[in-house]
């Protein structure tokens, strides 16, 4: 009689008639165990699972020797893990960034009417860069307005006050649009 097992598909309680690797994951501490279905016990009516190996939680990158207990479809199977895995950390930090952007903004801002940051020329290009980039990115449809240049060295008040309040602008936008 043939069982599902969520392990390796079509299990005949020890005969696998499909050769379908499936691996666990477990994290414990920094570390990620893998484990690897290697049969059923109909002594101790448990599956088998043996461990491969681990994975860095941080870094994933594999333990010594990890890679060569792996057979090729076990080898194949962890490199979409890890895939995923990097995906989804990758996922996040932009999430947490952009949570964080509006309020970044809102400081530097800050800090250019205070007068405690004094920008340079370089910098006030790439500001300016970086935002239209932002702009267009978050509302790609709408025609360019007239973008400010990086004022020059005499310039130096009305400056710190355009790039503030184009700062102050597209947090104000983020924000209504995260909302």
């Amino acid at each position: 009689m043939l069982y599902y097992h969520e392990y390796c598909r079509y299990t005949d309680y020890g005969t696998t008639l499909r050769k379908e690797t499936k691996m666990r994951y477990q994290r414990q501490g920094h570390r990620i165990k893998v484990l690897a279905y290697r049969g059923y016990d109909r002594e101790n009516r448990r599956s088998i699972m043996k461990m491969l190996g681990s994975l860095n939680a941080y870094t994933l990158e594999p333990s010594s020797g990890t890679m060569e207990k792996l057979s090729d479809a076990e080898r194949k199977e962890l490199a979409e893990y890890i895939a995923t895995q990097r995906a989804k950390i990758n996922d996040d930090c932009l999430g947490t960034e952009m949570a964080l952007l509006t309020g970044r903004l809102q400081h530097l801002a800050e800090g250019l009417k205070a007068g405690k940051i004094k920008p340079d020329d370089a910098w006030r290009a790439e500001a300016f860069n970086a935002l239209n980039t932002l702009r267009m990115a978050l509302a790609p449809n709408v025609e360019p307005t007239a973008v400010a240049v990086p004022p020059t060295q005499e310039k130096t008040d009305g400056s710190l006050y355009l790039v503030a309040l184009a700062i102050a602008a597209i947090a104000g936008y983020i924000a209504y649009l995260w909302l």
